[in-house]
């Protein structure tokens, strides 16, 4: 028992160490956003039960302290792939799965074909018209949506623990989008089936792993325009007192990156939103449960309140 236990918090450890996330109420609102923009019948429908999808929007990061093979699922470091480009990967899993080996991707990422089966998972919860597997399955395709669009997510050097940026992570998509989350505006795009999928997910992929070098380097430059002294603050929670990045040198950071925080985010969203789509149509646009009701109450939505732009 006694070496079970040490099994079990080695592996708690592991995946605290590897997966980072947008933080919880990025996540919920990356959420929240895509179910406000859908287009009818989809709009009626997810506005009645918006609040699950997005209270549900973190339950994959929990699942990774009891599934040891949930890790993998929110990254993959695309440096340890002997390719040059994200799109030269596989599009199928099993092409991977020949290509590199199971071994190589459950270490080092299986982020983008998770993607491709999160869709698919939906579009059968949307065949069998069930109600709650259609939110469930909803809620956690747009987690690792949300996770495709942070660059820190498609490299090894996630963490910056490479480049002497230990905790470069949690400050650009947790901490970094705090600054603005109240304030952001979507620029609102035609909802559209997405043809070609996994070429559009490693697309994604791809522009994320692009912007790593630019992540990196602004937040070394932040680090010599803010006196030493001033890039860090004390946080007191309950007992705890924890060492996070001051505000001045999180708001310097932000402009540094002239908008890819806020761009990312609002790119999520519209993903994720064209995902659902996508996964209704693949189903063969199936009646919704509590369609016609949900219609009638998707005429009070405001919004404004959820800080979307149309």
């Amino acid at each position: 028992m006694r070496k079970v236990l040490i099994v079990v918090l080695a592996l708690i450890l592991y995946s605290e160490q590897r997966v980072f996330s947008w933080g919880f109420t990025p996540h919920r609102k990356i959420n929240r956003w895509a179910m406000v923009l859908l287009p009818p019948p989809l709009l009626g429908f997810f506005k009645t039960h918006i609040q699950f999808v997005e209270e549900h929007a973190t339950d994959p990061d929990s699942r990774r302290y009891i599934d040891t093979s949930e890790a993998a699922k929110h990254y993959i470091d695309l440096e340890r792939f002997p390719i040059s480009d994200a799109l030269e990967l596989p599009h199928q899993y099993r092409a991977a799965v020949d290509t590199f080996g199971k071994k190589l991707l459950q270490k080092e990422g299986q982020l983008p074909w998770n993607i491709y089966w999160q869709v698919h998972r939906l579009k059968t919860a949307f065949q069998n018209e069930e109600i709650e597997p259609i939110l469930r399955s909803t809620a956690e395709l747009g987690h690792y949506v949300a996770d495709a669009h942070v660059p820190l997510h498609t490299t090894a050097n996630y963490n910056g623990q490479l480049t002497g940026q230990h905790g470069i992570h949690g400050l650009w998509e947790t901490s970094l989008p705090q600054l603005f989350m109240d304030t952001l505006l979507i620029e609102q795009k035609e909802t559209r089936y997405i043809t070609n999928l996994m070429e559009e997910i490693l697309e994604v992929i791809h522009d994320s792993h692009a912007l790593v070098p630019t992540v990196l380097y602004e937040e070394k430059q932040t680090q010599k325009v803010v006196p030493e002294h001033l890039q860090w603050a004390y946080t007191q929670t309950n007992k705890n007192t924890r060492k996070t990045h001051s505000y001045l040198f999180r708001i310097q950071y932000l402009k540094r990156l002239d908008g890819m925080v806020q761009q990312r985010m609002g790119m999520a969203v519209l993903f994720l939103r064209d995902c659902i789509y996508t996964a209704w149509i693949m189903a063969g646009q199936p009646n919704l449960p509590d369609t016609k009701a949900s219609l009638e109450k998707a005429n009070d939505l405001n919004i404004q309140e959820l800080e979307c732009q149309h």
